[in-house]
């Protein structure tokens, strides 16, 4: 099969002393290279397992030569129309050979597995690394691990299956008497700030339903809250986000005046149960729904029924989309 004209506009001379299969570019050279987004470089690798980059010790993908010549193959085939199964297809069958992630002997399910187990095992490399980080306060070691690992995964999963899994494990261990109560503040207080950061970048969206997101009265754990506001955010859900020890009196008045279409209440101490019990009547007439989250609302569910709310889950990516769904279909 010849190339049109088209396509050899799109031909890259290789290195006549480099194997066209060896890792040489970022994805930020690709990206150049190609125009392909690098969003759409992970996408076509997770579906279709082309192209199959190299990955570093830190995670980093480094695309070959042959990576670079499928993309261009496949560009050239979107172009006359043809849609991205078939033009990777065609792909394969032209340059006769088949993704790295696939083989003869795997099924869909099976590939699935497998994918799932090895970004499992990178996430729990993260947490360990991070985990001694913190612990021996080195922040510099810290930023870079958070900055690899935003590199290679979702924001959503930095948080969920790195950041929290880091600090519970702290939380367990100083309970543990492994650890002093200054290792617990001092490894918070940085994460914490790195969730401000976060929180502070992604912005408020202009437009879209609009929820307040506090902790409850005397409750000081906030970093569960910052953590679902920011993946609220990238919902395209407006936060308001109060903080920790929030009286309910406060939290109300709040959102009235912001005709927010949701509160969302954080408890995770036994002593923070009993002051959003006693202040409960604040609420009365708050007459849009109230959401209950935290460690003690995770033990015991009907608390937040019997607190006139609703329990999303302890999953907080779940709560996310459970919450951005409801709220979307609310008038």
């Amino acid at each position: 099969m010849s190339l049109s004209p088209c396509e050899e506009l799109f031909v890259l001379k290789s290195p006549q002393t480099v194997p066209p299969s060896v890792g040489l570019y970022t994805t930020a050279e690709v990206e150049s290279r190609t125009g392909i987004p690098s969003t759409t470089l992970r996408q076509w690798e997770r579906r279709y397992g082309l192209p199959s980059p190299q990955r570093k010790s830190n995670g980093y993908r480094l695309y070959s030569e042959a990576d670079l010549k499928h993309l261009q193959f496949i560009q050239v085939r979107l172009s006359e129309g043809i849609n991205i199964s078939r033009a990777v297809e065609l792909c394969l069958e032209h340059f006769r050979t088949a993704p790295v992630t696939l083989s003869a002997l795997e099924t869909p399910e099976t590939l699935l597995a497998r994918r799932k187990s090895s970004l499992e095992r990178g996430l729990m490399d993260y947490v360990e690394e991070l985990l001694q980080a913190a612990l021996k306060a080195d922040f510099e070691w810290a930023a870079q691990i958070l900055s690899n690992g935003y590199a290679r995964f979702t924001l959503e999963d930095v948080l969920t299956h790195i950041i929290e899994p880091v600090l519970r494990e702290i939380g367990e261990m100083w309970q543990r008497g492994e650890i002093t109560i200054a290792h617990e503040h001092q490894a918070s207080a940085y994460l914490r700030g790195k969730l401000q950061i976060l929180l502070d970048m992604v912005g408020q969206p202009q437009l879209g339903p609009g929820v307040v997101v506090a902790c409850g009265p005397g409750e000081t754990h906030e970093i569960g809250s910052l953590m679902l506001s920011v993946m609220l955010r990238r919902a395209g859900v407006r936060v308001f986000y109060l903080g920790a020890d929030t009286p309910l009196a406060v939290l109300a008045l709040y959102s009235k005046s912001h005709e927010v279409s949701a509160v969302l209440l954080s408890v995770g101490a036994d002593k923070s149960l009993e002051n959003l019990r006693s202040q409960l009547p604040d609420l009365d007439d708050l007459e849009i729904p109230i959401f209950y989250g935290g460690a003690v609302f995770n033990a015991d569910p009907h608390l937040a029924t019997e607190l006139g709310g609703r329990y999303l889950g302890s999953s907080t990516q779940q709560a996310v989309r459970q919450l951005a769904s409801l709220l979307a279909r609310k008038p």
